[in-house]
C-alpha cells in the first residue's frame, strides 16, 4: 500500500496545565490588590458651641412633671369628683345632686362614676316620696329625677306627672311657659314604657309646645331660667 493512501492522523494535542497547577505558588501571591489613594474628606468647619457644658449644667429646670401631668391631674379631679356624688345629698338639695350626675353623664364620663352614682340615685329612692312633694312645684325636678332614676333601672311610676294634669288628664297650659321644665319632661318621656299613656301625653304636648318657640326663645327662656 502506498504512503500516500494512509489515512492522514492530526497531530497529538498538547495540553497546556493552567498557571495554577504550572506555578508552585498560589494564585493569592501571583496577584497583587489595586491601590486606591485615600479620599479627601472635605471639613465642614463647625464652630466651637456657645454653650459650654458646666453653664448647661448650672441652668434651673422649674418642670414639675407630677404638677403638669394630665393624668395626674385628672385622677385628682376623678376623686374629686367621686367626693362630690358621695356626699352630694349630705351637703346640697337632691336637685343639685341630680345636676351634677347630669352634667357627667351629659360629658360621656357616666362610666367613671357607675358606682357613685347609684350609690347617691339609691339614696334618693330612698327618700323619693319627699322628694316627690318637692317636685309638685318643679316640673323640671320631677323630669328629671324621673329620668334619671329610670335611666339606672329604678322603678318609678309615671304618676309622679299626675299633678302636672288637670281633671281631664292633660298637661297644664301654664306648663309651657316652663321652658326648662318642658325640655326635661321631654327627655323623661322617651323613658316610658308599652301602655304608660301618661307618658305618651307627655311626649306630645312636650314636641308640641317646643315645636312652636322659635331657636332665639328657647335659649333666652332657658337662660333666664337658668339663673
Amino acid at each position: 500500500m502506498p504512503m500516500s493512501s494512509l489515512p492522514h492522523c492530526p497531530p497529538a494535542l498538547r495540553v497546556t496545565p493552567p498557571r495554577c497547577l504550572a506555578s508552585g505558588n498560589s494564585s493569592s501571591s501571583t496577584q497583587s490588590s489595586p491601590s486606591h489613594p485615600d479620599a479627601e474628606r472635605s471639613s465642614a468647619n463647625y464652630k466651637p458651641s456657645i454653650w459650654g457644658y458646666d453653664f448647661i449644667q448650672s441652668l434651673k429646670i422649674d418642670y414639675n412633671h407630677e404638677e403638669v401631668s394630665m393624668d395626674h391631674r385628672w385622677k385628682l379631679l376623678e376623686e374629686d369628683l367621686k367626693q362630690m356624688i358621695d356626699y352630694a345629698n349630705d351637703k346640697h338639695s337632691v336637685l343639685t345632686t341630680l345636676e351634677l350626675i347630669d352634667d357627667i353623664q351629659r360629658l360621656g364620663l357616666g362610666y367613671r362614676f357607675e358606682d357613685n352614682i347609684i350609690g347617691a340615685l339609691d339614696r334618693i329612692m330612698k327618700t323619693f316620696d319627699q322628694l316627690t312633694d318637692e317636685a309638685t312645684s318643679s316640673l323640671y325636678l320631677a323630669a328629671l329625677s324621673f329620668r334619671l332614676l329610670r335611666q339606672h333601672g329604678f322603678q318609678v311610676s309615671q304618676d309622679v306627672f299626675k299633678i302636672f294634669t288637670d281633671r281631664e288628664g292633660s298637661f297644664k297650659a301654664c306648663l309651657g311657659n316652663d321652658v326648662k321644665g318642658m325640655m326635661s319632661l321631654y327627655e323623661a318621656s322617651y323613658l316610658g314604657f308599652e301602655g304608660e299613656s301618661l307618658l305618651d301625653e307627655a311626649l306630645a304636648f312636650t314636641s308640641i309646645h317646643l315645636r312652636n318657640l322659635s331657636r332665639s326663645d328657647l335659649t333666652q327662656k332657658t337662660v333666664s331660667q337658668s339663673k
